[in-house]
């Protein structure tokens, strides 16, 4: 009988309650994984927001995922300065493999100070623990949850641990709107003008090679607008998809997604009679069928709760660009629309502010592919709505979730602006004896 076949079932079932902000990727639940694991798993339970100071005008979004990453990814070899490489590459990755070949002799694996919303801190906050839990949270964050032009996170430069990303989790880009996505150049910087030399002796040009120019051409726009992760293009360019052991990726296990309602408490005291203030209460579950796993590795469960993207002043360009009178800009040519590169969109066209602070290069005509939110002016006057105020906006934080943005939200901060009662149902079939081998040692009984 094989050893894959004598596996016995575990329960790893837990109970998680945890504390989140708006925008912050958080930790939910953490799953240490063996060779020939055959794991299942249903979270259920709820999640709460904190107290709005004002009436309840936006619902919540819920996204929870669950990722694998094997420890061949999580533990990197070290720099000649005896400090974890920020960040790892194929070449860097060996040091899990030396560590279960030569099986922990004249192998350390490195540690580090984890940040609070890891939940693995003592109570001094400084004491090093193995690293791969969080390398694993790093290459799940610029893999899935980074915009592109932002630059990489790694284990040597995260924040400290008492300000809001240590506390909560690193923060997401925003839920898409026009003045959320798009990026910070139109793709020139990396591709260039292109352009085709006819000025040869006979004046003719060759079709085949500007065929093959415009083909060139093709494939870097692709690459400075849509990622050059290995497998993007393979998927692109030859309609293949790859796994994640050869592209050194995290694999999502399971995404769900959910919005949040609550209702309005109407006060009755005397201090607070015709006062109202929002709250929010919701079932929540997430999970994945057995699945199994052929390597070391760490399961994280991840929480993301946002708002939809509401800025205060947005405004429509059609309206608001000073270009919108022309032909081009107004008459949504198809034509137009396949001839022209991505356009610069300034805080004047999008809502209303500088025209000197450019926001992103867009799609042309992607003021007629989306349309504005409304605030009125006396809600604008109020503090407490979970509106975004355009006034702050730029092109470094209008993707991005910013720190502490939607504090004047809620009412208190005790908890974060959300928090979660989970209980995590986790059922795994693993290749480990039970606890009686343990504890018959050395005996024949230990043996059965």
């Amino acid at each position: 009988m094989s050893k894959l076949q004598e596996r016995n079932k575990f329960d790893l079932s837990s109970l998680s309650f945890n504390c989140g902000k708006i925008g912050h990727l958080a930790v939910g639940n953490i799953i240490p994984v063996l060779p020939g694991d055959s794991i299942e798993m249903l979270a259920v339970g709820s999640i709460r927001l904190a107290p709005f100071r004002q009436n309840l005008v936006l619902d919540a979004q819920l996204d929870t995922f669950s990722f694998f990453v094997p420890d061949r990814l999580a533990f990197c070899k070290k720099a000649s300065n005896d400090e974890v490489l920020a960040d790892p590459t194929a070449n860097d990755l060996g040091l899990w493999q030396e560590f279960i070949t030569k099986r922990g002799v004249g192998v350390t694996l490195p540690k580090i100070a984890y940040p609070e919303f890891m939940h693995f801190q003592d109570s001094d906050k400084t004491k090093p623990v193995i690293q791969n839990a969080l390398q694993a949270y790093c290459w799940i964050y610029n893999r899935f949850f980074r915009f592109k032009d932002q630059p990489n996170k790694n284990i040597n430069n995260l924040p400290a641990y008492n300000t809001d990303e240590g506390l909560y989790g690193l923060t997401t880009p925003r839920l898409p709107r026009l003045w959320t996505t798009g990026m910070l150049s139109d793709g020139d910087d990396s591709v260039g003008d292109v352009t085709f030399d006819t000025s040869g002796s006979s004046g003719k040009f060759n079709l085949v090679d500007m065929a093959s120019t415009a083909m060139d051409f093709t494939q870097e726009r692709r690459k400075a607008f849509f990622g050059t992760y290995y497998s993007d293009l393979m998927k692109s360019t030859f309609g293949v998809s790859t796994s994640s052991a050869i592209d050194l990726r995290p694999t999502l296990l399971a995404h769900t997604s959910e919005w949040l309602s609550g209702h309005n408490i109407f006060g009755t005291a005397d201090n607070n009679l015709g006062n109202a203030v929002g709250r929010v209460e919701a079932q929540a579950a997430h999970g994945f069928p057995r699945k199994f796993f052929s390597e070391h590795g760490t399961i994280l469960t991840l929480q993301l709760v946002r708002f939809p993207s509401v800025a205060t002043t947005e405004c429509n360009p059609l309206i608001s660009s000073p270009d919108a009178g022309g032909y081009k800009y107004r008459s949504g040519d198809p034509g137009i629309a396949e001839t022209e590169k991505p356009v610069l969109m300034n805080a004047e066209d999008l809502y209303g502010g500088s025209a000197s602070t450019p926001v992103t290069y867009a799609p042309y005509y992607d003021w007629y592919r989306n349309n504005p939110n409304i605030v009125h002016r006396q809600l604008r006057r109020v503090t407490g709505h979970p509106f975004v105020n355009a006034l702050t906006l730029n092109s470094s934080n209008s993707r991005q979730y910013m720190n502490k943005e939607m504090d004047t939200a809620f009412s208190t901060l005790a908890m974060g602006h959300w928090n979660s009662s989970m209980r995590f149902n986790v059922a795994v079939l693993r290749n480990l004896p039970g606890g009686i081998s343990s504890i018959y040692a050395g005996t024949s009984k230990g043996k059965k």
